[in-house]
């Protein structure tokens, strides 16, 4: 069942909310400490990369909060964010590997290193996509309850177990069973170390070898 997709509504201006999540976002920054407090003045991101046809589905917490990420988030980059949420075609839809966006530019590069130079960084970028938990900036991660906008988040992970798209469990493993049940019954990989998403033979054993069965590129 298709529904309709939130982002479609999310300004390119501050606060970065959709109006449906302030509620629970206000109440949810009342009862936490600062550093679990989610950051409205910077891009909110609920997931990059094609992420309705992608061969890897990444699944992590929520985007962690960099003072730096401020400066960098000019209009192109907004922009291509927007046009990533709507599912529209960009260069490069896993943007941090886009070689003109800064945002995540050296983070992904480092993390994405092995399938990089073995698939090259274009193909890489229009393989993968990564989905978070909640799409809210902070420095330490918590679950926000009640967030209207994981329902949208929900039906893209229900399309990536019907495609049988490789997923990765990179962090917060039993938040994403209690969300989406199916991934219960779902063969996933998990990292060896949640704390560095490498996706590296070592960090994610029998990932390439899976990618050079079934992966098409």
């Amino acid at each position: 069942m298709k529904i309709t997709n939130p982002w479609e509504s999310l300004s390119t201006e501050r606060p970065f909310i959709l109006e449906e999540d302030r509620e629970a976002v206000d109440a949810y920054n009342k009862k936490v400490g600062e550093n679990y407090k989610i950051r409205l003045e910077v891009m909110a991101v609920p997931f990059v990369g094609d992420v309705l046809n992608s061969k890897i589905v990444l699944l992590m917490l929520n985007p962690r909060f960099n003072e730096n990420t401020i400066e960098f988030e000019d209009e192109r980059y907004k922009e291509k964010l927007k046009r990533i949420f709507t599912h529209k075609p960009v260069d490069y839809p896993y943007f941090g590997l886009d070689p003109q966006i800064q945002v995540g530019k050296k983070y992904w590069e480092s993390k994405l290193k092995t399938l990089i130079a073995k698939y090259g960084l274009e193909r890489v970028s229009k393989i993968i996509s990564n989905i978070q938990f909640h799409p809210y900036s902070s420095k330490e991660f918590k679950p926000i309850k009640n967030l209207p906008s994981q329902q949208y988040i929900i039906y893209l992970i229900e399309q990536a177990i019907e495609r049988k798209s490789i997923i990765v469990m990179a962090r917060g493993e039993k938040h994403w069973r209690d969300l989406v049940p199916q991934l219960c019954e779902y063969n996933y990989f998990k990292l060896k170390n949640p704390r560095n998403p490498v996706l590296s033979e070592n960090n994610c054993p029998g990932l390439l070898k899976e990618l050079d069965k079934n992966l098409i590129l």
